[in-house]
């Protein structure tokens, strides 16, 4: 069974916007894109619109291969927030900077929510 939902998060379909999840017409819900946590996975969130904002990217690399399967770049995501330190929330940051256009580009703002661990600021900080 996990393998199997691991196998979907992979398809452009396992992204889906908040206005689907919740049968709402709402432009911040159109523009928000959602995709169920799995196991010891978190919930992950992107906002979309001029750049994309994502909130708690995971653990999973899977979730950005189906991510930038729906035609969105590395490159698009400027800003990452952490809603506190838990690594299925924010160990995704490392496997976004697996890609070179992320590290070589260097504008991606990172938030810290202030309860995080110091250690997980000063690693992921060096990668900026």
């Amino acid at each position: 069974m996990e393998k199997e939902m691991k196998n979907n998060r992979q398809d452009n379909e396992a992204w889906k916007s908040l206005a689907q999840v919740f049968e709402a017409k709402n432009m911040f819900f159109e523009k928000t894109l959602f995709m169920e946590g799995y196991d010891i996975s978190s919930n992950i969130f992107a906002i979309t619109g001029d750049y994309i904002t994502l909130i708690d990217p995971g653990n999973d690399y899977t979730a950005f291969m189906a991510l930038f399967a729906r035609g969105f770049k590395p490159t698009d995501i400027k800003k990452i927030v952490f809603t506190h330190g838990h690594f299925e929330h924010v160990m995704g940051i490392f496997e976004l900077f697996g890609y070179p256009s992320i590290v070589k580009n260097g504008e991606i703002e990172i938030i810290f929510h202030e309860t995080g661990p110091a250690s997980f600021r000063e690693a992921a900080g060096e990668y900026k």
